[in-house]
């Protein structure tokens, strides 16, 4: 074979190959994407000592500013003299959400005087 057939080849094999590999990782990513992640929120009224957080629940993290939004207003309107604003967090599967919680907590409770467990939920 003469050189230029054989770039051609090689040519047209690396091109493929790189191809198939933005499909593959595409493909890939659409199918994280449709997996749940799961989110945790919570609130700290420093004025108040109180943190105030919600439960764990599956969702989509591309929503975190909504999920803050409506945990945010959710405390709000639920208890007496909120101040403060929500903030979201996640992790790939349940257990590492909860562990991701379960630290906040331990850590809220050496700063706050009260930690409130709302139950909510998206």
């Amino acid at each position: 074979m003469k050189n230029s057939v054989v770039k051609k080849v090689v040519g047209t094999v690396v091109v493929k190959a790189f191809a198939f590999g933005l499909l593959f990782m595409a493909t890939a990513h659409n199918a994280s994407a449709q997996n749940a992640q799961y989110i945790y929120c919570a609130l700290q009224d420093n004025i108040h000592s109180t943190a105030y957080f919600s439960d764990v629940f599956a969702g989509d993290y591309s929503q975190q500013l909504g999920y803050s939004v409506a945990f945010t207003n959710f405390v709000h309107g639920n208890y007496p003299n909120v101040i403060g604003v929500g903030s979201c967090f996640f992790g790939n599967d349940s257990s590492v959400a909860r562990s991701g919680e379960d630290g906040m907590r331990s850590n809220a409770r050496m700063v706050y005087r009260q930690l409130v467990n709302t139950q909510w939920v998206y």
